[in-house]
Protein backbone atom coordinates (compact mmCIF):
# COMPACT_ATOMS: atom_id res chain seq x y z
CA UNK A 1 0.00 0.00 0.00
CA UNK A 2 2.98 2.30 0.66
CA UNK A 3 4.75 2.28 -2.58
CA UNK A 4 1.21 3.15 -4.74
CA UNK A 5 0.28 5.59 -2.04
CA UNK A 6 3.68 6.89 -2.56
CA UNK A 7 3.81 6.63 -6.30
CA UNK A 8 0.31 8.98 -6.39
CA UNK A 9 1.66 11.42 -4.02
CA UNK A 10 4.86 11.99 -6.05
CA UNK A 11 3.03 12.37 -9.25
CA UNK A 12 0.65 14.54 -7.48
CA UNK A 13 3.14 16.81 -5.98
CA UNK A 14 4.57 17.00 -9.12
CA UNK A 15 1.42 17.81 -11.12
CA UNK A 16 0.46 20.80 -8.62
CA UNK A 17 4.15 21.74 -9.11
CA UNK A 18 4.04 22.08 -12.45
CA UNK A 19 -0.08 23.90 -12.25
CA UNK A 20 0.84 26.33 -9.68
CA UNK A 21 4.52 27.08 -11.69
CA UNK A 22 2.49 27.80 -14.84
CA UNK A 23 -0.02 30.43 -12.53
CA UNK A 24 3.04 31.64 -11.70
CA UNK A 25 4.39 32.61 -14.75
CA UNK A 26 1.29 33.76 -16.42
CA UNK A 27 1.25 36.45 -12.93
CA UNK A 28 4.68 37.00 -14.29
CA UNK A 29 3.86 37.75 -17.65
CA UNK A 30 0.97 40.06 -16.93
CA UNK A 31 3.23 41.55 -15.04
CA UNK A 32 5.74 42.23 -17.59
CA UNK A 33 3.35 43.03 -20.11
CA UNK A 34 1.66 45.42 -17.22
CA UNK A 35 5.63 47.37 -16.86
CA UNK A 36 6.08 47.25 -21.11
CA UNK A 37 2.27 49.80 -21.10
CA UNK A 38 3.21 51.34 -17.91
CA UNK A 39 6.68 52.82 -19.57
CA UNK A 40 4.17 53.33 -23.25
CA UNK A 41 2.00 55.24 -21.05
CA UNK A 42 4.49 57.30 -19.19
CA UNK A 43 6.70 58.19 -22.06
CA UNK A 44 2.99 59.63 -24.35
CA UNK A 45 2.22 61.59 -20.93
CA UNK A 46 5.69 63.07 -19.81
CA UNK A 47 7.04 63.73 -23.28
CA UNK A 48 3.63 65.30 -24.88
CA UNK A 49 3.42 69.05 -26.02
CA UNK A 50 0.73 70.40 -23.75
CA UNK A 51 0.05 73.41 -25.68
CA UNK A 52 -0.47 70.69 -28.88
CA UNK A 53 -3.88 69.18 -27.15
CA UNK A 54 -7.04 70.00 -28.80
CA UNK A 55 -8.45 71.28 -25.89
CA UNK A 56 -5.09 73.87 -25.35
CA UNK A 57 -5.09 74.27 -29.01
CA UNK A 58 -8.71 74.98 -29.02
CA UNK A 59 -8.79 77.75 -26.18
CA UNK A 60 -5.99 79.23 -27.84
CA UNK A 61 -7.26 79.69 -30.95
CA UNK A 62 -10.19 81.02 -29.31
CA UNK A 63 -8.09 83.50 -27.42
CA UNK A 64 -6.29 84.66 -30.50
CA UNK A 65 -9.91 85.16 -32.43
CA UNK A 66 -11.18 87.25 -29.25
CA UNK A 67 -8.40 89.23 -29.36
CA UNK A 68 -8.22 89.99 -33.00
CA UNK A 69 -11.71 90.77 -32.91
CA UNK A 70 -10.96 93.35 -29.72
CA UNK A 71 -8.53 94.71 -32.10
CA UNK A 72 -10.60 95.11 -35.01
CA UNK A 73 -13.10 97.01 -32.95
CA UNK A 74 -11.15 99.48 -31.46
CA UNK A 75 -9.35 100.36 -34.46
CA UNK A 76 -12.90 100.64 -35.80
CA UNK A 77 -13.79 103.08 -32.98
CA UNK A 78 -10.16 104.38 -33.08
CA UNK A 79 -11.37 105.85 -36.79
CA UNK A 80 -14.18 107.14 -35.84
CA UNK A 81 -13.71 108.98 -32.46
CA UNK A 82 -10.27 110.09 -33.66
CA UNK A 83 -8.24 108.01 -30.76
CA UNK A 84 -4.50 108.22 -29.79
CA UNK A 85 -2.95 105.60 -31.52
CA UNK A 86 -1.14 105.51 -28.05
CA UNK A 87 -4.53 104.01 -26.53
CA UNK A 88 -4.38 101.48 -29.24
CA UNK A 89 -0.64 100.66 -28.72
CA UNK A 90 -1.44 100.22 -25.28
CA UNK A 91 -4.45 97.87 -25.70
CA UNK A 92 -2.71 95.73 -28.04
CA UNK A 93 0.11 95.08 -25.39
CA UNK A 94 -2.52 94.14 -22.99
CA UNK A 95 -4.57 92.32 -25.24
CA UNK A 96 -0.82 90.20 -26.24
CA UNK A 97 0.05 90.02 -22.48
CA UNK A 98 -3.04 88.43 -21.88
CA UNK A 99 -2.55 85.82 -24.65
CA UNK A 100 1.11 85.21 -23.10
CA UNK A 101 -0.20 84.63 -19.66
CA UNK A 102 -2.91 82.14 -20.78
CA UNK A 103 0.26 80.41 -22.74
CA UNK A 104 2.06 80.50 -19.14
CA UNK A 105 -1.06 79.03 -17.39
CA UNK A 106 -1.52 76.28 -19.90
CA UNK A 107 2.40 75.37 -19.35
CA UNK A 108 2.13 75.78 -15.79
CA UNK A 109 -0.43 73.11 -15.70
CA UNK A 110 1.22 71.10 -17.73
CA UNK A 111 4.27 71.02 -15.42
CA UNK A 112 1.68 70.02 -13.01
CA UNK A 113 -0.01 67.43 -14.67
CA UNK A 114 3.73 66.45 -15.71
CA UNK A 115 4.62 65.68 -12.08
CA UNK A 116 1.61 63.93 -11.38
CA UNK A 117 2.08 61.49 -14.19
CA UNK A 118 5.54 60.77 -12.90
CA UNK A 119 4.26 60.29 -9.23
CA UNK A 120 2.01 57.45 -10.80
CA UNK A 121 4.31 55.92 -13.19
CA UNK A 122 6.45 55.31 -9.88
CA UNK A 123 3.30 54.12 -8.01
CA UNK A 124 2.36 51.52 -10.69
CA UNK A 125 6.17 50.62 -11.29
CA UNK A 126 6.62 49.62 -7.86
CA UNK A 127 3.38 47.61 -7.91
CA UNK A 128 3.94 45.75 -10.76
CA UNK A 129 7.30 45.16 -9.00
CA UNK A 130 5.32 43.58 -6.28
CA UNK A 131 3.42 41.64 -8.42
CA UNK A 132 6.43 40.20 -9.96
CA UNK A 133 8.07 39.70 -6.85
CA UNK A 134 5.16 37.85 -5.67
CA UNK A 135 5.17 35.59 -8.90
CA UNK A 136 8.62 34.85 -8.01
CA UNK A 137 7.56 33.49 -4.42
CA UNK A 138 4.43 31.63 -5.34
CA UNK A 139 6.89 29.30 -7.89
CA UNK A 140 9.71 29.11 -5.37
CA UNK A 141 6.83 27.77 -3.22
CA UNK A 142 6.10 25.51 -6.06
CA UNK A 143 9.04 24.14 -6.34
CA UNK A 144 9.40 23.73 -2.91
CA UNK A 145 6.26 22.14 -2.14
CA UNK A 146 7.06 19.48 -4.79
CA UNK A 147 10.15 18.63 -3.41
CA UNK A 148 8.71 18.55 -0.07
CA UNK A 149 5.85 15.92 -1.91
CA UNK A 150 8.34 13.95 -3.45
CA UNK A 151 10.26 13.56 -0.71
CA UNK A 152 7.64 12.54 1.06
CA UNK A 153 6.27 10.24 -1.66
CA UNK A 154 9.93 8.89 -1.74
CA UNK A 155 9.88 8.16 2.29
CA UNK A 156 6.41 6.33 2.20
CA UNK A 157 7.73 4.52 -0.74
CA UNK A 158 11.22 3.59 1.48
CA UNK A 159 9.51 3.36 4.59
CA UNK A 160 8.39 -0.33 4.42
CA UNK A 161 11.80 -1.12 3.11
CA UNK A 162 13.49 0.68 6.29
CA UNK A 163 14.81 -2.16 8.25
CA UNK A 164 15.21 -5.31 6.00
CA UNK A 165 18.65 -6.56 5.50
CA UNK A 166 19.84 -4.97 9.01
Amino acid sequence: MGLISGIAGIATSIMEGIMAGEKAKEKEKRAMSGLTRNDSWFNNEKYKDILNTDANREALANLSNTIEQNQRELGAQAKIMGTNTNVLTQQKAQENQNYANAIGAIQTAGEQEKDAVVGKFIQRNNDLANQLSAAEEQKQEAIGSAISGVIGGAASIADPFVGIGG
